[in-house]
C-alpha cells in the first residue's frame, strides 16, 4: 500500500485543466516577466554535434555539450572511465540536477501566473457585474 504516487485531491490546482500544465506545452507567459535582467537558455551543442556523438531523443537537452565531453573522455580513457573521467560525469550529473531544478521551478511559475491570471479575470468580471446590478 502507498507505492504509488497520488496527486492531493483537495488540490484544485492539480484538478483544473487550465491551470496545470503538460510537460510539453508551451509557455503562456514571457519567460522574462517579472526578472529584470533573466537571460534566455541557449543550447551550447549543435544539432551536428549531437548527431556525430549519436545522442538519443532524450539526451539532447540543455546539458548536451556535457554528455558529449563525458562520451568522449569514456572513449578516449577506455578501460579507466572511472577514474580519469569521474570529474567530467560529476558536472554532467549537476547540470542535470540543475536543469531539473529549474524545469521545476518554471513549472510551478506557470502555475502561479495561472492561477493569478484567472483570479484577475474573475474579480473583473464580478466587479462588472456589480457595476451592471
Amino acid at each position: 500500500m502507498g507505492q504509488t504516487f497520488v496527486r492531493p485531491l483537495w488540490s484544485a490546482a492539480t484538478r483544473d485543466k487550465e491551470i496545470s500544465a503538460k510537460a510539453d506545452d508551451e509557455p503562456t507567459f514571457d519567460p522574462r516577466y517579472g526578472f529584470a535582467n533573466r537571460k534566455e537558455r541557449v543550447m551550447v551543442a549543435t544539432e551536428d554535434e549531437m548527431d556525430c556523438a549519436g545522442l538519443t531523443g532524450h539526451e539532447r537537452d540543455y546539458c548536451a555539450h556535457i554528455l558529449i565531453k563525458y562520451l568522449d573522455c569514456k572513449w578516449t580513457h577506455f578501460p579507466y572511465v572511472k577514474n580519469r573521467c569521474q570529474h567530467v560525469h560529476h558536472e554532467f550529473i549537476e547540470c542535470q540536477k540543475e536543469d531539473e531544478l529549474f524545469r521545476m521551478m518554471e513549472y510551478e511559475r506557470e502555475k502561479r501566473l495561472r492561477i493569478r491570471a484567472r483570479t484577475r479575470a474573475l474579480k473583473g468580471k464580478k466587479e462588472s457585474e456589480d457595476l451592471v446590478s
